[in-house]
């Protein structure tokens, strides 16, 4: 029997007054631009988008739990038997609400009520573009997640560097460097030229000096959670208590690596995903339409400013509508 595998999509009204208020109650005005400028929390209004392209693309899907904080979208079928919403005091002690830190949401997702043992963490930028199956991200025969294991070098040019930099240092704790020549083939052959370079590069270096991460939805055990809160407790509970997002957290990509490492995984070739800039707006527009990639990423970033992001999530809006113009049953 094929396991249950649910979706989790974290999501925010960054237009709310309410939401806003208390945003600005909570800050110091010390957090850091890089984590937590006005570009982390607004909304292209395309998250109606995300819940039709799950119904066409991937119907299978056991459940899918939407994390927010006491927000909902105006036009979402609650009732759904498929859909949960998840408050932020469901997963998160109260004491470290209200949190405005993505890092301590998405390490909170194991306290998630009757969450599946395997689920798939997305954001609400991240979109399934064409028909996939659960083998998709999960493999059918060894149930292990599909996903692509290849070193890098941590690059600091942008603030989640920090994250990056802290992940590394608590993997290479407990885990060794470990070499797949036949997945460096792979990539090669499939013509991954960049990421089989960068890995070639950076053998010679006996720890772990990065990983290529996709930005993109990532397949995980609901127990890989556990098991890395309890190997670091003290860089979680530091990240968990985090309000805003800061140089000392670390982030749900710890988990991943840890799976890489530690638990297995099926490969899967890094060519079916695609990140954009929401400046790439034609490109997005031929993707969508042409259905090239199975999974997109449509990224907003601090460069835009806001008359130009709505201009451009206007004409997103339009292009989705194009192609996923049935009303799904998630909508009211």
């Amino acid at each position: 029997m094929t396991p249950k595998i649910d979706f989790v999509v974290t999501w925010v009204n960054g237009d709310d007054p309410e939401w806003q208020q208390k945003r600005k109650n909570c800050s110091t005005g010390q957090e850091s631009a890089n984590f937590n400028a006005e570009s982390r929390f607004r909304d292209m209004g395309t998250f109606k988008y995300w819940f039709r392209a799950v119904e066409k693309y991937a119907p299978w899907v056991n459940k899918i739990f939407i994390v927010t904080d006491n927000q909902k979208p105006s036009w979402l079928n609650i009732e759904h038997p498929k859909l949960e919403l998840i408050d932020h005091t469901s997963i998160l002690d109260v004491n470290n609400l209200p949190t405005f830190n993505s890092n301590a949401i998405e390490l909170s997702f194991e306290k998630i009520p009757g969450l599946m043992s395997r689920f798939v963490l997305f954001n609400d930028d991240t979109f399934i573009n064409k028909s996939v199956s659960s083998d998709f991200f999960f493999d059918a025969a060894t149930g292990l997640p599909r996903d692509t294991k290849a070193y890098d070098v941590i690059s600091p040019i942008q603030g989640g560097s920090y994250f990056s930099f802290n992940d590394i240092y608590c993997i290479n704790k407990i885990a060794k460097k470990d070499n797949d020549w036949l997945e460096m083939a792979k990539l090669l052959l499939q013509g991954n030229l960049s990421i089989f370079l960068k890995n070639l590069l950076v053998m010679p270096h006996k720890a772990i000096t990065g990983y290529f991460d996709p930005h993109m939805p990532i397949s995980y055990f609901k127990k890989s959670f556990s098991t890395v809160r309890k190997s670091f407790p003290v860089q979680w509970n530091e990240t968990i208590s985090s309000n805003f997002r800061n140089n000392n957290n670390i982030n749900h990509l710890l988990v991943r690596y840890y799976q890489l490492e530690k638990l297995g995984y099926v490969y899967r070739n890094p060519k079916l995903n695609k990140y954009y800039s929401i400046n790439d707006i034609e490109a997005i527009e031929k993707d969508i339409i042409d259905k090239k990639h199975s999974l997109i990423c449509i990224n907003d970033n601090d460069e835009i400013s806001n008359d130009k992001f709505y201009y451009l999530s206007n004409k997103l809006n339009s292009v989705f509508d194009e192609a996923l113009n049935k009303k799904s049953e998630f909508e009211v």
